[in-house]
């Protein structure tokens, strides 16, 4: 990594090199949307434009309470593009 100083921080010429300061994030381009944030706005405008409850829309989709939950509170770590596709596409069909 770098090398260490008696103080314990990293030398002035290891923090250069490091870039220190500098987000790394900072170098990133801003991305888009992907497919599962675009299935999941679906999935929220078919709940909302019907009117319905979490647990409602769950029955409708298929799927447990809890993860419409997670789906309708944007947290889609748990959910493949093609499940996703089929809660849109059942909700679509009036479920």
């Amino acid at each position: 990594m770098g090398q260490i100083n008696q103080k314990g921080s990293l030398s002035a010429k290891h923090e250069a090199k490091r870039g220190r300061g500098a987000s790394p994030m900072a170098t990133l381009p801003e991305r888009g949307p992907n497919e599962k944030e675009l299935l999941a706005e679906e999935i929220r405008a078919h709940v909302k434009r019907r009117g319905l409850s979490p647990a409602e829309a769950a029955r409708a989709a298929g799927e447990l309470p809890a993860r419409m939950m997670l789906l309708t509170g944007g947290k889609l770590f748990s959910f493949t593009a093609r499940q996703l596709t089929k809660i849109r596409d059942r909700l679509a069909d009036g479920g």
